[in-house]
Order: structure tokens, then C-alpha cells, then sequence
């Protein structure tokens, strides 16, 4: 019988014991293989991990280690991959125009969010992120790297201006969109606001959904009483005619009585 762990490392291991069996002779376990962490060594500095997936050891790269051979080292070069770093760009202006595309139609005449002031507030708070000016460094507005606003609210993307900035200043570019430790970049700041605006407790949009359903429950307050109003003036109109309509009748009466008088 061979017993093993369904996961990796150390904080897998497990031992068995056989003291509690009985009627025959107790079987006895051997290790064939110990449990272990995977162990690297980068820049002479040890790195053990828990699985032969390793991240964190060096900033933004997880190595995945496929075998052990002490005596062949291995070279890592990390370098910057504009392409990928361009594509998400792209990727992040799209989202902003699909959205204020959105708007747009939204805001057009005879449209459902026509002179809506939460559109109004979503719209200053997203534009106002990404016009103001982010850091201290050289690079500080989106303008710098290609990114600009056009009409209706849509914005551009200069892939060829923005590759020239991101080989000249990497870590400008990285500032401006993820941040530094003295502040935050735009990616943070906008992060922020939609989460304000999307909070399900108190955000924009659950107060303005409040205030829509205040709103609906004083109309239909208001219906209610309209309805109970006229129900009323229906029931005092019916019993005005009726009291016209026996009048009518006793006059009718009284004038067939007065017409069967003969005069001498």
C-alpha cells in the first residue's frame, strides 16, 4: 500500500499511526519520498516555496520551476514588454469610450437620462481623473503619453507616441497609470471614485436608486389620494343628481296634478 498527499511541501506532510489496530501484526511505513519545499537560490539569496511555483521573489515574476540541476544556473533577463504594456492601454481607453459612448446616447434629446444629475456627477468625477495633473515626476498628465480628449467626451490613444515615451521614461509611465509611494496614480485614483460610485451601501447610484423609490413611493402616495378624492366627488355628484332627479320627479308630479284641474 503506498499512501500519499494530494499537495506539495512541507505543511503537506502527515505521519500514520497504527497503534489503535489489532488482530494481526502492525504494518510498518517506510518514506520513500520525505516531503519538501522546492528551494532556489537568486542572486545568493535562498527562496524555498511551498510549491514549484514561485512568486513575489522577484518583483512582478513568478517563476514556475520545472527541474533541479544545482550545477547548471540558470540566467533570467526580465525586461519591459511594450506590447503587452501598450495592449492594456489600449484595453483601459476602449473601456472609457464604450462607456462615454453610453452616455452620450443616454444624454441626446428625448433620451431616458437626458439632464440626469447623476449622469452629470459620473462624467466630472471620471473626467476630472484623468485630466488633472498625477505626481511629481516628469510625467504627470495622460497627454504626455498619447492619450488625449476628443469630442463627445471620447478620448485617443497615440500608440506611437506613447511607445516612445514608455522606452524613454518606464517607470514615469508606470507612475502616471499605477502610482508611486508619494502618490497615486490615475489607475488608483479612478479606482477610488468608481468605487465610491458603485458602493452598495452608500454609493452614487444606491442613493440615487433611494431617491427614485422615495420618489415613486410620494407618487403613488399621492395617486392614492387622488383615487380616494375622486372616488369621493363621484359619491357626493351621484347623490346630488339623485336629489335633483327626485325633484325633478315630484315637480313632473305636481305638474300632471295641476294640469287635470278644469277651470269654470
Amino acid at each position: 500500500m503506498v499512501v500519499s498527499s494530494e499537495n506539495e511541501g512541507t505543511d503537506a506532510a502527515f505521519t500514520m499511526d497504527t497503534s489503535g489496530l489489532s488482530g494481526g501484526t502492525s504494518p510498518a511505513f517506510t518514506n520513500v519520498t520525505m516531503a519538501q519545499n522546492a528551494e532556489i537560490v537568486i542572486d545568493g539569496i535562498t527562496v524555498t516555496s511551498q510549491t514549484n511555483t514561485v512568486a513575489g521573489a522577484i518583483e512582478g515574476v513568478t517563476l514556475d520551476l520545472l527541474a533541479a540541476d544545482a550545477a547548471s544556473p540558470t540566467t533570467l533577463d526580465v525586461a519591459v514588454d511594450p506590447e503587452q504594456i501598450r495592449g492594456k492601454v489600449q484595453t483601459f481607453v476602449d473601456a472609457y469610450n464604450d462607456l462615454f459612448s453610453y452616455i452620450d446616447d443616454q444624454r441626446a434629446d428625448e433620451a431616458t437620462l437626458r439632464g440626469d444629475s447623476t449622469v452629470r456627477t459620473v462624467v466630472s468625477r471620471i473626467q476630472n481623473i484623468i485630466t488633472s495633473r498625477l505626481g511629481s515626476g516628469d510625467i504627470t498628465t495622460l497627454g504626455q503619453v498619447g492619450i488625449s480628449q476628443i469630442e463627445d467626451g471620447l478620448i485617443s490613444f497615440d500608440t506611437e507616441e506613447f511607445d516612445e515615451m514608455l522606452a524613454e521614461d518606464y517607470l514615469g509611465v508606470r507612475d502616471l497609470f499605477a502610482g508611486s509611494d508619494d502618490a497615486g496614480g490615475m489607475v488608483y485614483l479612478l479606482g477610488l471614485s468608481l468605487s465610491d460610485m458603485t458602493d452598495s451601501v452608500d454609493g452614487l447610484f444606491e442613493n440615487t436608486n433611494e431617491a427614485l423609490d422615495d420618489r415613486i413611493s410620494d407618487a403613488e402616495s399621492t395617486i392614492e389620494r387622488y383615487e380616494l378624492s375622486l372616488e369621493n366627488y363621484e359619491i357626493r355628484l351621484r347623490t346630488q343628481f339623485t336629489a335633483m332627479e327626485e325633484l325633478i320627479s315630484s315637480l313632473q308630479s305636481q305638474g300632471q296634478a295641476l294640469s287635470s284641474f278644469n277651470v269654470q
